[in-house]
């Protein structure tokens, strides 16, 4: 499993405007080998809440999950992945603040896929 923090120190001079704050992104990724040339594998990712200039910006998260059947035979693979099957749209929201606004804005990402690869 990989995790990263990191501190995070945003700086508009000319505005006078700083903010500081820390983000945080954990990725984790397993394969499952089994008999008969099978593999499975599982991985998936999170974004934690960033700072901005003006605010911040909500986490996200990203899944995947794949079966791949080898034919040393024939020297070919196929391997059949699902990405976030159970989640239609990955979305973010960013809050922003200054003098005289207040901004919200919301943006989702169709990310569900299916793929058949023959390699």
């Amino acid at each position: 499993m990989l995790k990263e923090q990191q501190s995070i120190y945003v700086c508009f001079s000319t505005l006078n405007i700083a903010r500081e704050g820390w983000a945080v992104e954990a990725n984790l990724n397993g394969t499952y080998s089994l008999q008969g040339h099978m593999t499975l594998q599982a991985y998936g990712s999170y974004n934690g809440r960033e700072v901005t200039l003006q605010g911040y910006r909500t986490g996200n998260y990203y899944y995947s999950f794949s079966a791949r059947k080898e034919f040393p035979v024939h020297k070919i693979s196929v391997t059949l992945a699902a990405v976030n099957p159970f989640t239609r749209y990955v979305s973010r929201t960013s809050f922003s603040k200054g003098a005289g606004f207040d901004a919200r804005n919301m943006n989702s990402e169709y990310n569900r896929g299916f793929r058949l690869s023959v390699g």
